[in-house]
């Protein structure tokens, strides 16, 4: 079984961000104007949320320090 790395970072960016989703993240809600999308690890159920860069290449994934989705 996986272990997660929540308390390990704080923000990923690029392709981790795609990589850190499909094995420890499950989508919890959206804000389709904001766009960013809220998750929560499924082992230590930590909170997170996914936006696009400024330059819009690239999306980043920020830990939240509250259960801002839960």
């Amino acid at each position: 079984m996986y272990s997660c790395g929540c308390d390990k970072f704080e923000r990923l960016v690029g392709v981790e961000t795609r990589a850190y989703i499909a094995n420890f993240l499950e989508e919890t809600s959206t804000d389709e104007q904001g766009g960013v999308v809220y998750y929560r690890c499924r082992i230590c159920g930590t909170p997170w949320k996914r936006t696009d860069e400024a330059d819009h290449r690239r999306q980043s994934l920020v830990r939240l320090a509250n259960k801002h989705n839960a």
